[in-house]
């Protein structure tokens, strides 16, 4: 594995050999077991075996070294985050770039009008999504409003994967994320806010806090009118909510009402924050999984 590993549309390609990424059982494990020996931030192997260069064309990343990341405690508390403290008046904007295939694209506009607001906000990065926007990643890494986390490769039903299976979902977009932008994501959100108390314990032991939500925006319903949208988020955002939006559908209604949401909100008193600056006071849910 070490070297010869590139991902190309669910494909990971071994020296020569192509195969299926959904059938690359255990692969994220052995590289992770690679990686918690590193000696240095990027460590590499001082040389590595010969193997054929694989096509430039069938090449979409490659994966390159990453840091090694320490689990979250040996106690594995405080790593499932739903909102912040009651009596901050701080709100968090969050955004899923959902890895669906078929609606796994950028809404420009949503980013444009949170920069021109001035709403720091945390995207929730899907692996595939990564792969085909390798350049407006780069640009929202390299943006101080913003942060970046990970919504796993394909955007499956998480708690009906085996445990590898997860690993391989979220190890590979981090992978992807880091190889793009030199970023390891702290936190990631399940698609579909599905999780489980085996899930947590895994991620928990990848050193990523889940993020999950009080307040969904509803922003998936393209058939959502904009003034149902914002007047839903007003009505329901308070204190400490973390709201879920969605930055990868074009059609969408959230850049339309993203000024109004801000300037209200900002007029009843409450500031926005990133979800890395809600940590400390965040409420927590865990259960480690039953024996």
């Amino acid at each position: 594995l070490l070297g010869g590993i590139a991902l190309r549309r669910g494909n990971v390609r071994v020296g020569a050999a192509s195969v299926p990424w959904v059938e690359l059982r255990h692969a994220a494990h052995e590289i992770d077991a690679y990686i918690s020996t590193a000696q240095s931030p990027l460590w590499c192997p001082a040389s590595l075996p010969e193997q054929q260069e694989p096509d430039e064309a069938d090449v979409a990343v490659s994966l390159p070294w990453m840091p090694p990341v320490e689990p979250l405690g040996d106690t594995l508390i405080d790593t499932v985050l739903w909102r912040d403290n009651e009596d901050d008046k701080r709100v968090a904007l969050t955004f899923d770039a959902c890895s669906t295939f078929y609606h796994g694209q950028y809404n420009r506009a949503v980013i444009d009008a949170l920069v021109k607001e001035q709403i720091p906000a945390t995207l929730f990065i899907g692996g595939h999504w990564a792969e085909t926007h390798p350049t407006e990643l780069q640009f929202l890494a390299a943006h101080p409003q913003f942060e970046l986390g990970n919504h796993t490769y394909s955007h499956p039903h998480m708690t009906l994967l085996s445990p590898e299976r997860q690993r391989e979902e979220l190890l590979w977009t981090q992978y992807l994320i880091f190889s793009l932008t030199g970023h390891v994501p702290r936190f990631w959100r399940p698609p579909y806010g599905e999780t489980d108390d085996a899930l947590t314990y895994t991620t928990a032991q990848l050193g990523l806090y889940t993020v999950e939500f009080d307040l969904p925006a509803g922003d998936a319903d393209l058939n959502i009118s904009p003034t149902r949208l914002r007047d839903w988020v007003l009505h329901k955002a308070t204190s400490g909510s973390i709201v879920v939006m969605h930055m990868n559908h074009p059609t969408s209604k959230t850049a339309l009402v993203l000024p109004e949401i801000a300037r209200t909100l900002r007029a009843r008193g409450y500031t926005f924050a990133k979800v890395s600056d809600l940590l400390d006071n965040m409420r927590h849910h865990f259960h480690p999984p039953r024996t």
